[in-house]
């Protein structure tokens, strides 16, 4: 396994592992693989030029990707984070993790977050192993679906003390 760090001209590689991992975890995510197969190139060019993404691969196929957002005054956020399923339990999220920390203290980072869906246990136990904890702010997965009440938890992990 081979994690590496996607550079703009990839952006179909992007979004055919990010099309993939909303159509294998919908419950994981804030949108779905219809509202982002109706993006145009430009806006996964864009996407992808305006953040640092990863991706795992095996054998040149991609079984995971994380992306690293960057919030302003010292903070960072991990978003997209996936893993096929196939490749769960393997180190792959730790690999993905690892990656996106390295990214954001590379870039003076101070703090990193993230979000993860309420019963999404073993994201969270992953995101636990890697020092994040949760601060106690939650949110609705997404506030634009009156319909959808599911809840994220967001957890934090400091990079410089």
């Amino acid at each position: 396994m081979e994690v590496r760090r996607l550079h703009p001209d990839e952006w179909r590689s992007y979004r055919s592992v990010r099309l993939e991992s909303l159509r294998d975890s919908p419950s994981a995510f804030g949108s779905t693989a219809e509202e982002e197969a109706s993006l145009t190139d430009k806006a996964w060019q864009r996407r992808l030029a305006n953040r640092v993404q990863f991706v795992a691969e095996d054998g040149g196929m991609a079984i995971g990707t994380v992306g690293v957002l960057d919030e302003g005054d010292g903070i960072t956020e991990v978003v997209s984070m996936w893993v096929a399923p196939h490749h769960r339990g393997q180190s792959v999220g730790a690999a993905l993790v690892e990656a996106a920390v390295t990214a954001a203290d590379e870039a003076g980072a101070k703090t990193m977050r993230l979000w993860v869906a309420e019963g999404n246990k073993p994201a969270e136990t992953l995101y636990e192993r890697c020092g994040f904890r949760r601060t106690g702010r939650s949110q609705r997965v997404r506030d634009d679906d009156p319909n959808d009440q599911r809840l994220e938890s967001e957890l934090e992990r400091r990079l410089v003390e």
